[in-house]
């Protein structure tokens, strides 16, 4: 694929993502605590099931090293094929503000030798639970306590908004520079190699 065809395919599952009926709906996304018989409880607010695994189909194209819109890849990139200094500074911020929702304060598990970070959380919804499952990834999750699981759900959501807004961004970053006509579309990216980061292992 030419870069403005990676670029634009990226442009297309961002799109794609908008439409969705979990963002066109607006959901809530939060955690509240209350007292109820003298126990603290967590009363989760999370969007509608069905609205996120639809919504999650889509979302996981950006974090799949195989995939072309792979977030990792199409900043690499966008660093060979974007010819604007301009576009380039910002796709690199967009690198960072995923590095950013994914590498924030993780939160703290009973039982757990570390703090479970929102990309932990990702990889394990998603690896575990969404798409496939995962037998470490399974047993974490059971060794969980229940009145613990709405956090890791609420840390893994937290990620995915993050990594959605970051997506958004660089798509407009990506529109722009194809409507300015800012790529290079003499390099083969079929050799294109990710740099780590956020991903889907599978």
């Amino acid at each position: 694929m030419q870069p403005s065809e990676v670029f634009r395919l990226f442009i297309e599952r961002s799109d794609e993502l908008d439409r969705t009926r979990l963002c066109q709906s607006g959901s809530e996304l939060g955690v509240a605590f209350k007292v109820v018989e003298g126990r603290t409880e967590i009363v989760p607010r999370f969007p509608d099931e069905e609205d996120l695994r639809s919504y999650l189909v889509i979302f996981r194209h950006f974090l799949l090293k195989r995939e072309p819109v792979f977030l990792y890849r199409v900043f690499n990139l966008c660093e060979k094929a974007l010819t604007s200094e301009p576009h380039k500074v910002r796709a690199r911020s967009a690198r960072v503000g995923l590095k950013t929702a994914t590498v924030g304060s993780g939160i703290a598990l009973i039982n757990q030798e570390k703090d479970l970070t929102p990309e932990d959380a990702l990889d394990l919804l998603l690896n575990g639970l969404y798409f496939h499952s995962d037998p470490k990834h399974r047993e974490y999750l059971a060794s969980v306590p229940s009145f613990l699981m709405p956090m890791v759900k609420f840390s893994f959501l937290t990620a995915v908004v993050g990594v959605a807004e970051v997506i958004r961004y660089t798509a407009r970053v990506l529109r722009d520079a194809l409507a300015k006509d800012l790529v290079n579309d003499t390099l083969d990216t079929g050799g294109q190699t990710d740099c780590g980061g956020t991903q889907e292992e599978r």
